[in-house]
């Protein structure tokens, strides 16, 4: 149901004390709406810069595979002929600082911006026909002023990015969707990217700047979309719903307030990790939930009531 303000013409007299007080009740209403549309709408854009980066590389010949590149002015995916023979591949680490987003932040979307390099020594910018990439998220831990190709950390392909291949040398990739993978981050140990080639074979090369490269404005950025867990926690009006008991075994209770319940609510249902497992429509001022089927965790429940959201953290302990 839509806000409304619904006004009466009466031909029969009226005090001025009723006007003072319907003037001063629909101020009050006016107040609440507008205290509501900000709390509920309260998402907000983030751009971190890379925290740490840094290139990882062997060349056939040059014993370089034990060699440190953290301050190396690329991010480079990329396979080329060796100058004596063999190969020389790079690959690379880039992190951001998540710490940097409040507590109980719910990511809506993360972009990651990727700026070309151009040309390093022979190497022209981007080339080859066969230079797609891979961004993968890194599962153990590295120092950028350490790490080398010998003892680059671990990674997974699940919820890896592809990268397509370039359409020329100069060519920014921006707004590439991490959501999944920066998501992955939050939820388990952040050690942030790996970029590497699909296919490790001559002559492919994607070449972006680093956070050492000497124009910032090519900096590696990500932009995360996030909105607070229970938006409506600073407002003086009732919250939408409460969930009880907190923790539970899979067997809970639904309550919705009364300054909800003028409208349908729908209720998703999240992983900790941001998959939707379920969907409810509540139609009544109380619900009972029986969720047994769901492994025991924590999870996010959040409710939509017309333009206003409000997301809590509920923990399943076990089946009853």
């Amino acid at each position: 149901m839509d806000n409304q303000f619904v006004i009466l013409f009466t031909n029969k007299p009226v005090s001025n004390t009723k006007i003072i007080f319907v003037m001063r009740k629909a101020l009050l209403l006016i107040i609440v709406i507008i205290a509501c549309s900000l709390a509920t709408q309260a998402q907000t854009i983030v751009v971190l810069p890379a925290s740490h980066d840094a290139a990882l590389g062997y060349h056939d010949n040059f014993n370089t595979a034990g060699n440190n590149y953290g301050t190396a002015t690329q991010n480079a995916g990329y396979t080329i002929p060796g100058a004596n023979g063999g190969l020389n591949v790079n690959r690379a680490l880039i992190q951001f600082d998540l710490s940097l987003l409040p507590q109980g932040a719910f990511i809506q979307s993360a972009k990651l911006n990727l700026y070309a390099h151009g040309q390093s020594g022979p190497l022209i910018g981007h080339s080859g026909t066969n230079n797609a990439a891979l961004l993968r998220r890194v599962t153990g831990p590295w120092s950028e002023n350490t790490v080398t190709w010998n003892s680059q950390p671990s990674d997974t392909s699940l919820n890896e990015v592809l990268l397509s291949a370039s359409t020329g040398p100069l060519q920014d990739y921006l707004n590439i969707d991490v959501t999944a993978l920066v998501k992955d981050m939050q939820n388990n140990n952040n050690w942030g990217f790996l970029l590497k080639q699909v296919n490790e074979s001559p002559s492919n090369v994607l070449l972006f700047a680093s956070k050492d490269f000497a124009n910032s404005a090519k900096h590696p950025q990500l932009v995360i979309n996030y909105e607070l867990e229970t938006s409506l926690e600073n407002l003086n009006e009732t919250d939408l719903f409460q969930i009880y008991p907190n923790p539970n075994s899979g067997n809970c209770k639904l309550s919705i307030s009364s300054f909800s319940a003028l409208e349908e609510m729908t209720v998703e249902i999240y992983t900790i990790s941001g998959d939707l497992v379920r969907t409810v429509i509540v139609d009544a001022e109380i619900s009972h939930l029986n969720m047994t089927d769901l492994d025991a965790g924590a999870y996010l429940f959040r409710a939509k009531v017309g333009d206003r959201t409000q997301t809590k953290k509920i923990i399943l302990q076990g089946k009853e």
